[in-house]
C-alpha cells in the first residue's frame, strides 16, 4: 500500500465532496439580535363597522409573528377593548410584526390580510379594522383529562403557535372559572385551537352550529438540559433549542425554549411524539444526541448539547415585514418590522434560499457559505401584480353544513355527496373531525344532499339524506344526523398483566390517516383515559371504521396498536422499554456528521438517523427487547456489530471503533473514441441496502471529472460498489468490491444508453 493512503483516506472528510468540518470556536459567542428587545412599541386604530360607525367595547388582539423570538415562547396575544368611540391602543409590544384582529358580539372577526409593523420606541397609528354583523357564536368548555373545567385558557379559532400560516379573521378569548368561552366566528368551520399552562395545545374543527364544544387537553410533556460549547464545555446563556417532529419538518410544530445565565432550558407543553432538539446561538449549533420518544405528561432530560461554530447570514428584504425565509431545509426565520433577516449558525456550503413576503414576490436567492459569516446582504422584492381586471370568478354556490349523530355529537371524516338531475356523477367530499362541510361550485337546481358514515358505503341504515333547493350564494346551516351508531371499542391496558390506570388511549381512523400524521398528538380524533382496573371505552358515537390505537403509558412513548374494528374489545400488552446509545471511538477527524441504523427483523425495526455535532454520540429510545444489529456509516470509518437488549434494559456504552474506508478513482472517456470526458457528475452506491439507506442520510456521493476526465472519491464504506457517471444519452458503469484502507482503480467508459 502506499505510504500517502493511510493520510489520504484519514483526511477523506476534508475532500471536496465531503461535509465541512466546524470552523474554529475562537471567536466570542454571537448573541441572537431578537432576544431582550424592550417591548417599547405600540399600535393604535379604531374598530368601526361597516358604515364607519365606531364599534365600542370591541376585542381586538394582536399576535406576535414569530413568537418563537419570546425569551419565554409566548404564544398569547396581546389584548386589549375599543372605548367608546371605537378606539383601541396595544401598547408594551416588543419590535416585531403583528397579525391584528378583532371580534365582538353579533359581529363576524375582522382583521388586516397583512401584519402590522410595531418599530421600536414608535407608536403605529391609524390601523382600522371592519367588523361585519352576521357573527355566530361557538360555545363550549376546556376540561382536563378528568373533567375538570381548566380557568385561564386562550381559546382562537387559528394556530397559535404559527399565526403567519393561518388565513382569515381571527377570534379569541379566555375561559372563565368553569371553563367555559364563547367566540363570535363568521358562519361554517373552524380550526379552533385551546392552550393553557401545563398542558399541551387541542386542536379539533368545530362549526358555530354544533351543540357547545368540550375541548379536553392533556398534561403537558416536558424536555430539560443544558448547552455547553464544544471547545470550552462552559455553559451558553441565551441559546435557542427548538424541538420538532423526527419525521415530518414542519416548522408550525416547532416549540422553543432558550437557556439561562446557566445554559439551562426547560422545552414546556410539548404533545407526545418522536422528537428532535437543536441547540443554536448566533454562530454555534449542535444537536441532541437521540430521537426522544416522549411520553405523555412525560419529563425527559437530555444530555448536554455541544455547540461549535457555525456561519451566520445578516441581511435586509426590500419592502417586506413578516414575511419569512425559507431555508429549504424544513425550516424558516422571519423576516423583522423593518425588514432585517437573521439566519443563525448555518452548515457551510451553498444553499437556496426563499423570500416569502405578503403581497410581494421574490426569485430564490442563492449563498455559498465559508468560513467567514455574511453581512449586509439586500435581497429585493417586488409587488405583485393585480388580477387581470377582465377576468371574472364564476358565479356558483356553496354549501356549508354539519354531520351529527343522534345524540347532536359531530361525525368526522363522513363522506358528503350532493345528487342531482344535472349531476352524472356525484359529488363528494369528506367531512373535518369536527363534522363540518363545504360543497363548492355548486350549480342553481335542485338536489338531494347525502351523508354516510367513513367506510359505510351508501347502505340506507348509515346514511342521512335531505332535499337542497339553490338558488345562489351560500347555503348555511345545513344539519344532516346519521340515524345509527357505531359499536364502542373497549379495552383493558395492562404491564405484566397488572392494570395500568391513568393511560391515555387515542383512536384514528385509518382510512385518512397515514404513519407519519398519527405521530403528532394534534391528529388524534378521539382519548379516553383508563380506569383504575386499567379498562377504557371509546364510545364518543362517531368512531366508525377500522382504527389505530395510540397508547401513551408511563415512561415511554406511543404504543401503536392497528387494525382495532368497531365492536372490539381487547387487551393491550405495554412492554417496558429499552434503550440502546453510544460513542464512537477515537474518529479522525472529528466527526460532526454520520449516520446510523438498527435493525431488528423479529420486530420489524428498521431505523436509521443522521446524527450532526453530537460530540460523536448517538442514541436510540423506546425500543423492545431482542437482538439488535447496529451499523455506522461516515465519511471517516464505518462500523457494523451486534448487540442483545432485554426488556427495559438501557444500555449507553456501546463503544463503536470505525473500520478504515476505502475509496474510488479512476478516468471517464468516450466509449468510441476513449477521450475524456469532464465536468460529469460520477456516483457511487452501495449494493447493500443497510448501507446504502445511510449513505443516503449522509447526502449525495458525488465527485466531478477534471480536464483529463479523472475523479475520485474517497470515504466510502467498502463492499460491493456500483459507480455511475451519466449525460443524459450515455452512461459508463462498473462495479468493484473495494476493501477497508484501499483505492480502487476503475475506468468508465460512455456508451449511448439510460441512466436508469
Amino acid at each position: 500500500m502506499p505510504r500517502w493512503l493511510p493520510l489520504l483516506l484519514a483526511l477523506s472528510a476534508c475532500s471536496s465532496h465531503a461535509n465541512p468540518e466546524p470552523l474554529a470556536d475562537a471567536l466570542p459567542i454571537l448573541p441572537l439580535p431578537w432576544l431582550d428587545l424592550p417591548a417599547n412599541a405600540s399600535i393604535a386604530g379604531t374598530v368601526r363597522d361597516p358604515h364607519g360607525v365606531p364599534v365600542p367595547g370591541a376585542h381586538v388582539c394582536a399576535w406576535h409573528h414569530a413568537p418563537g423570538q419570546r425569551r419565554d415562547n409566548d404564544t398569547t396575544p396581546r389584548c386589549t377593548t375599543s372605548d367608546s368611540d371605537g378606539a383601541f391602543v396595544l401598547a408594551q409590544l416588543e419590535p416585531a410584526a403583528y397579525h391584528v384582529h378583532t371580534s365582538a358580539p353579533t359581529y363576524r372577526p375582522g382583521g388586516l390580510a397583512s401584519p402590522v409593523p410595531a418599530r421600536a420606541a414608535r407608536h403605529t397609528e391609524g390601523i382600522d379594522l371592519t367588523l361585519t354583523p352576521g357573527g355566530a357564536p361557538l360555545t363550549g368548555q376546556v376540561i382536563d383529562l378528568q373533567g375538570a373545567p381548566i380557568s385561564g385558557a386562550w381559546v382562537t379559532n387559528f394556530s397559535l403557535r404559527e399565526p403567519s400560516q393561518e388565513r382569515g379573521a381571527i377570534a379569541a378569548g379566555q375561559t372563565d372559572r368553569d371553563g367555559r368561552f364563547t367566540l363570535w366566528l363568521t358562519p361554517g368551520p373552524h380550526h379552533v385551537e385551546a392552550d393553557a399552562p401545563g398542558f399541551t395545545a387541542s386542536r379539533v374543527f368545530l362549526d358555530a352550529t354544533t351543540p357547545p364544544a368540550r375541548l379536553q387537553l392533556v398534561p403537558e410533556s416536558i424536555i430539560t438540559g443544558l448547552v455547553i460549547d464544544a471547545v470550552t464545555r462552559a455553559p451558553v446563556a441565551g441559546a435557542r433549542v427548538r424541538v420538532r417532529p423526527a419525521e415530518l419538518a414542519r416548522t408550525a410544530d416547532d416549540r422553543f425554549a432558550y437557556t439561562d445565565a446557566a445554559g439551562r432550558y426547560s422545552l414546556t407543553r410539548l404533545p407526545p411524539g418522536t422528537l428532535v432538539v437543536i441547540a443554536e446561538a448566533g454562530n454555534r449549533r449542535g444537536d441532541g444526541d437521540r430521537d426522544i420518544p416522549l411520553g405523555l405528561g412525560q419529563t425527559f432530560t437530555l444530555p448536554p448539547i455541544a455547540v461549535s461554530s457555525l456561519p451566520s447570514v445578516q441581511a435586509r428584504v426590500t419592502d417586506c415585514h413578516g414575511g419569512y425565509v425559507d431555508l429549504g431545509d424544513g425550516t424558516h426565520e422571519p423576516i423583522g418590522p423593518d425588514g432585517e433577516v437573521f439566519l443563525p449558525a448555518l452548515t457551510p456550503g451553498p444553499r437556496k434560499l426563499v423570500v416569502v413576503c405578503p403581497g410581494r414576490t421574490s426569485p430564490p436567492h442563492t449563498i455559498d457559505l465559508g468560513a467567514a459569516p455574511l453581512t449586509d446582504l439586500t435581497w429585493a422584492t417586488d409587488r405583485l401584480s393585480d388580477p387581470d381586471p377582465n377576468l371574472v370568478a364564476a358565479k356558483s354556490s356553496q354549501i356549508h353544513g354539519v354531520v351529527v349523530d343522534l345524540a347532536g355529537r359531530p361525525v368526522p371524516r363522513a363522506s358528503v355527496s350532493l345528487q342531482g338531475a344535472n349531476i352524472d356523477l356525484p359529488s363528494t367530499e369528506t367531512a373535518t373531525p369536527g363534522g363540518s362541510f363545504t360543497l363548492h361550485s355548486v350549480e342553481p337546481g335542485e338536489y338531494t344532499i347525502v351523508a354516510t358514515r367513513p367506510d359505510s358505503g351508501y347502505e340506507p341504515d348509515a346514511a342521512a339524506s335531505q332535499p337542497l333547493r339553490v338558488t345562489g350564494g351560500t347555503v348555511s346551516g345545513v344539519r344532516l344526523a346519521l340515524p345509527a351508531d357505531p359499536a364502542a371499542i373497549h379495552g383493558r391496558v395492562v404491564r405484566d398483566d397488572v392494570p395500568l390506570a391513568g393511560v391515555v388511549v387515542a383512536a384514528n381512523q385509518e382510512k385518512f390517516l397515514n404513519d407519519l400524521q398519527s405521530l403528532h398528538w394534534s391528529f388524534h380524533e378521539v382519548f379516553t383515559v383508563t380506569d383504575a382496573n386499567g379498562r377504557f371505552v371509546l364510545d364518543d358515537g362517531h368512531i366508525g371504521g377500522t382504527h389505530s390505537l395510540w397508547v401513551y403509558a408511563p415512561g415511554r412513548g406511543a404504543l401503536k396498536v392497528r387494525r382495532v374494528a368497531n365492536g372490539s374489545d381487547i387487551t393491550v400488552q405495554v412492554p417496558r422499554p429499552a434503550a440502546l446509545a453510544g460513542a464512537l471511538i477515537d474518529p479522525v477527524p472529528a466527526l460532526t456528521r454520520f449516520a446510523v441504523s438498527i435493525t431488528n427483523p423479529i420486530h420489524q425495526i428498521h431505523v436509521h438517523r443522521l446524527f450532526e455535532r453530537t460530540d460523536s454520540r448517538w442514541a436510540f429510545e423506546d425500543l423492545p427487547d431482542g437482538e439488535y444489529e447496529v451499523r455506522v456509516v461516515s465519511r471517516s470509518g464505518c462500523s457494523t456489530t451486534r448487540v442483545t437488549l432485554g426488556e427495559g434494559e438501557r444500555r449507553e456504552d456501546l463503544a463503536l471503533a470505525l473500520e478504515r474506508p476505502t475509496g474510488v478513482r479512476g478516468r471517464v472517456v468516450h466509449g468510441d473514441t476513449r477521450e475524456p470526458v469532464a465536468d460529469i457528475d460520477v456516483r457511487i452506491n452501495h449494493d447493500d441496502l443497510r448501507v446504502s439507506s445511510l449513505e443516503s442520510d449522509l447526502g449525495s456521493f458525488t465527485a466531478k471529472t477534471d480536464a483529463d476526465g479523472r475523479f475520485e472519491l474517497l470515504g466510502v464504506c467498502p463492499g460491493a460498489l456500483d459507480i455511475r457517471a451519466s449525460t443524459g444519452a450515455t452512461v459508463g458503469a462498473a462495479r468493484v468490491s473495494a476493501d477497508a484502507g484501499h483505492v480502487a482503480d476503475v475506468s468508465l467508459a460512455l456508451v449511448p444508453g439510460n441512466s436508469d
